[in-house]
């Protein structure tokens, strides 16, 4: 019985005859180069752009394309069944530079993307078409072109792109993907979802083992982040939806990639010297520092702590000696105007900062946090926030979710609004109540603005099933520290516990409404 491949010997037939007779050019076909100049396309032995099943069909473009750093082919096709491609340097050529299988999604327009090493010339297009065995097969061409790297998939429309290593279980949307990583990569894994559900992303050891999953809740049109350090080394990761999955890609980070915030609490980094900076991925104009201790973030924010929230400090650059002994905060947060309000002064103070506030300083201006020209210092978009990893995992988690409530009230004006009525909506009891709890965690009840800001974000640090219990021991804490207001406290108790229990679940609402983000999880991502 003869069991060779008939589709191989005829890939092989048609690339050794493809040039015996004159090529003719495909009209309508052409190739878009990376500047995007069209270059005419020819198919060798055959006519059209139309690759019947279980044949094969070269084509080529006029001139030999050059491929620079992170360049893939984009093949533009209509079809079913398999396609298989490769590209040669040469009709001579006994190896192809680089080669693909992919499954085709019949009804969608497909963008099929192979990455071409650096420096490569293609001048041979191969491409065999196999029936599958629930698919006709057969493709129709309708272009190539030179694109920057693309990894993973994304549908839009009747379309999709899925590039060469990404291997989809899918119609019309995908609820199986599973992507390889890419190594030395400073990027995140992007997942959306096409509607409400969850999405489990399970990283892959080698031979596939499967490692500890995440989940996810997300919203329809929503996308999610999880920076390639949480994978911890995985050599592929799946993702799964029965809800369907929107796309999943890596982005590049440019420094400070993209990331769900609970999914920096999975990054199990050394400790570095400098601080880990990720952009939160539903207000990505947040920058999130991790510092590797309290005296890292102290160097960077200590000052500008003082300068912003602490009675008798706010709105002066306090020396060293003066806040030396002093305790700033275990995490951080400060919006756009507050920090350029603190670097316009010493710029025009000629106050002597550190080097790691003028390190500060350059990064916010990198990211446009700050602007900086002739007329000097200025607010951009966004704010910062900061943890520390000498905080024991519980204090990170809640550190994390009260600093990112300050980024969404300085960022969100609806929820700032609805936390000012609130704080405005508070009976005298409740008042008192405010303003003594943050007098005493050493806020500066003086300014309005701070009070309605940390009123929302201890409301909302933690699950609203908590807020009566935490708000208990809160005020034992402060009978504790005024034996004097004990009596007072006691009897104002009930009122206290409504209040924060009432204004506790419309800011849980207007999150979970707005952002899909609950009081107590600002990040979507679990590790079940």
């Amino acid at each position: 019985m003869n069991r060779h491949n008939p589709l191989a010997i005829a890939s092989a037939l048609v690339l050794f005859l493809a040039f015996a007779c004159a090529p003719d050019y495909v009209e309508g076909l052409s190739l878009s180069e990376f500047d995007g100049t069209a270059v005419d396309v020819s198919r060798a032995r055959g006519e059209g752009s139309v690759v019947p099943a279980d044949s094969v069909a070269v084509f080529s473009p006029e001139r030999p394309i050059s491929f620079g750093a992170e360049q893939d082919l984009a093949i533009l096709v209509r079809g079913s069944g398999r396609l298989t491609v490769r590209l040669f340097a040469s009709t001579r050529s006994g190896s192809p530079v680089a080669s693909a299988d992919f499954a085709v999604i019949a009804g969608l327009d497909a963008e099929l993307r192979i990455p071409v090493p650096s420096g490569a010339s293609v001048s041979v297009i191969e491409i065999g078409s196999v029936a599958g065995s629930d698919a006709p097969g057969g493709a129709e061409l309708s272009g190539f072109a030179v694109r920057p790297a693309f990894w993973g998939f994304r549908f839009d429309g009747d379309g999709y792109i899925v590039d060469a290593t990404t291997t989809l279980k899918a119609d019309s949307v995908a609820t199986y993907a599973r992507l390889e990583v890419p190594r030395g990569l400073d990027a995140s894994l992007i997942v959306g979802a096409v509607a409400d559900g969850t999405v489990r992303i399970t990283p892959l050891g080698s031979g596939g083992a499967r490692e500890r999953a995440f989940v996810a809740t997300l919203r329809a049109g929503t996308d999610l982040a999880l920076p390639l350090a949480a994978l911890d080394g995985a050599a592929a990761v799946s993702i799964e939806s029965a809800a369907g999955l929107r796309s999943a890609s890596y982005l590049r980070g440019e420094g400070a990639p993209l990331s769900d915030l609970h999914a920096i609490l999975a990054i199990a980094l050394p400790v570095p010297v400098a601080p880990a900076v990720y952009r939160w991925d539903i207000l990505p104009g947040t920058l999130v520092f991790d510092f590797a201790d309290y005296a890292a973030q102290d160097r960077y924010l200590k000052r500008l702590a003082f300068f912003a929230e602490k009675p008798g400090f706010r709105g002066r650059l306090a020396s060293d000696g003066e806040i030396e002994k002093l305790h700033g905060w275990n995490a951080h947060d400060y919006s756009a105007g507050t920090m350029a309000a603190f670097f316009a002064k010493a710029e025009a103070e000629k106050f002597p900062l550190n080097r790691s506030e003028e390190e500060l300083l350059e990064t916010l201006v990198s990211y446009g946090v700050l602007t900086r020209d002739s007329g000097g210092i200025g607010a951009g978009t966004g704010a910062i926030i900061s943890i520390s990893r000498e905080s024991s995992p519980e204090l990170r988690r809640l550190f994390l979710d009260h600093e990112a409530s300050h980024a969404l009230f300085f960022q969100d004006a609806e929820y700032r609004r609805l936390s000012e009525r609130l704080w405005d909506s508070l009976g005298p009891e409740a008042r008192r109540f405010w303003l003594t709890h943050l007098s005493w965690r050493r806020y500066d009840t003086k300014d309005r603005y701070l009070c309605v800001n940390e009123h929302q974000s201890y409301l909302v640090q933690q699950a609203t099933r908590y807020t009566r219990t935490y708000y208990e021991s809160v005020l034992a804490r402060l009978i504790e520290a005024y034996p004097m207001e004990q009596a007072r406290l006691e009897a104002d108790a009930p009122l206290i516990l409504e209040s924060t229990s009432r204004c506790a679940d419309e800011l849980d609402s207007y999150l979970a409404s707005r952002w899909g983000l609950s009081a107590g999880r600002f990040g979507r991502l679990r590790r079940p």
